[in-house]
Order: structure tokens, then sequence, then C-alpha cells
């Protein structure tokens, strides 16, 4: 795979992650599980903005992108002030303006989904709880279940001969 195509494979993941309807799934969840939507909202426009807008992985992104007229890559001659500020103002707005509306359209969701009374007993596929049980749990899993953390969610190893 060329680097390109490698790129594009890894902006296509970062955009099927976070659809609308993804994004709602999500808040779904946080507000059944009892967690904060709107901080999931920021969360969510924070990662889906980073990768879709910068063009580079959330953990490297930060609020404001900084750019220096004097550092470039060697070999790249240095801008002349008078082009490189008005585009970099023209091109600051403009990102500004594309995280607002990922981040106003994805609180509109929030708002949608905690207005909804049927969210707080939201369960789907995900959240779902499983018996250790059930014939469809994983039998590594069964098998480990007394190693696994005392979490949430995590399945539960009976007594034998115990009945709940």
């Amino acid at each position: 795979m060329s680097a390109e195509e490698w790129k594009k494979v890894y902006r296509d993941a970062w955009a099927r992650y976070y659809t609308d309807e993804h994004v709602e799934t999500i808040l779904r969840r946080a507000v059944a599980s009892g967690l904060k939507p709107r901080k999931m909202a920021d969360v969510m426009t924070a990662f889906s903005a980073a990768a879709r807008i910068e063009g580079v992985h959330p953990l490297q992104c930060g609020i404001i992108r900084r750019k220096v007229r004097t550092s470039r890559r060697h070999g790249t001659p240095i801008i002349n002030p008078l082009v490189f500020y008005p585009v970099r103002a023209v091109e600051f707005v403009s990102v500004v303006a594309q995280w607002l509306t990922v981040g106003w359209r994805y609180h509109r969701i929030k708002k949608r989904v905690v207005a909804d009374p049927s969210s707080k007993t939201y369960v789907d596929d995900a959240t779902r709880l499983s018996s250790i049980d059930e014939p469809e749990n994983d039998e590594l899993v069964s098998f480990f279940a007394d190693k696994i953390p005392d979490t949430y969610g995590a399945p539960k190893k009976q007594a034998a001969g115990v009945s709940s």
C-alpha cells in the first residue's frame, strides 16, 4: 500500500466511525450508563474534527494550531509575510468555522438524545449484559472469567451448585 493509499484508508476510518448515526448511538449509551452527555459530545467533537479538519490524530492536535512563518521544512522557502499572514488568517477562520460546525452538530444530536425519555433505558448489543451461562458467550471468556478484574459488565463465574 502506498503512503497516499494508507492516508486515505486512515481518513476513511475516522469518517466512518464518526457518522452522525454512530455519534447518536454513543450518546444514547452515555445517557443510559449515567455518563455526562455534554462531556461525551465534546470529546467526540475533538476526536472527529482533529482527524477530519486538521488531518492529524486527536492526540497530536491542540486547541489552535500554531503555524510559524519561519518554521519550514529543509529546502522549502520562507513565505513573504504579506502573503503568509492573510492566507493564515483566512485558513484560521475557515478551520474555526469547521470546528464550530462539528461541535454544533454533535451538541444538537446530544440535545435530541437527552430530550428523548427512552435514552435512559437504551440497550443495544454492545451494552446488553450477558450471562456467563449464555451459549453464545465465548468459551475463552468463560474459562478466564475468574481472572478478569471485577469491573462493570465483566462476566462473573458462578460457584458450582449456586443459583441466582
